[in-house]
């Protein structure tokens, strides 16, 4: 019998608008002529078939054991067919100037967040889909509950880590999968309550491809 139980919820985020732009000016001195030129950064932020709004609500969210569909099985038994996943878009016009782009995405127990990096690839046909796999190869036997859930928080942020050091160039266009589930070992007893909501804060910062984002 399955452990886990579909249910739809509704998922209340908090999250950044649909896109950012940010203007500078270079200091041009050619002989005796001093100018300004001024250049536009923009990107423009999606997450599935919506642009990014100060407050979304997104539906579909599923009850998964880890500890009897993660731990026990090396295989996905269904568990791949729930859940729900979201595409990150980040895309760059081509009237922009290369930029760097941060993401912060606040931890929102009990939730499970499994980010996966695709990168410039918009073949969605390559791209990664067994969800159980990756958090399989997460688990080291003996692990807790609690250890297992921070190496899956270690895996996600080592992802956003790595995106804010890529430069985007003028035309890209970044994915990044965002599959979310509710972690129902996480109650204590295990009651479920189908109006539950959950808030997402998510941060966007944007910088010039040629910078650096400082360690926060």
């Amino acid at each position: 019998m399955k452990k886990w139980m579909i249910i739809s919820l509704f998922l209340l985020g908090m999250l950044a608008f649909s896109s950012i732009s940010f203007a500078w000016f270079t200091y041009v001195q050619r002989k005796s002529l001093v100018s300004f030129v001024s250049h536009e950064m923009r990107v423009d932020l999606t997450l599935g078939d919506q642009a990014f709004q100060t407050t979304m609500v997104l539906k579909g969210l599923t009850y998964v054991s880890l500890e009897n569909e993660v731990f026990h099985r090396d295989y996905s038994d269904g568990f791949n067919d729930v859940g729900l996943r979201r595409i990150i878009t980040i895309n760059v016009p081509l009237s922009s100037p290369s930029l760097k782009v941060n993401i912060h995405v606040e931890e929102q127990y009990p939730l499970i967040y499994l980010f996966i990096d695709e990168g410039l690839n918009h073949d969605q046909s390559t791209w990664v889909q067994d969800y159980h796999h990756t958090l399989h190869l997460l688990y080291e036997q003996g692990d807790t509950h609690e250890a297992f859930r921070e190496k899956v928080n270690e895996h996600n942020q080592s992802i956003l880590n790595h995106i804010k050091t890529v430069e985007l160039k003028p035309g890209q266009t970044y994915y990044i999968q965002w599959m979310i589930w509710i972690d129902i070992d996480a109650f204590e007893p295990q009651i479920i309550d189908p109006m539950i909501t959950y808030m997402i804060p998510i941060r966007f910062m944007t910088i010039s491809g040629k910078g650096a984002f400082e360690d926060e």
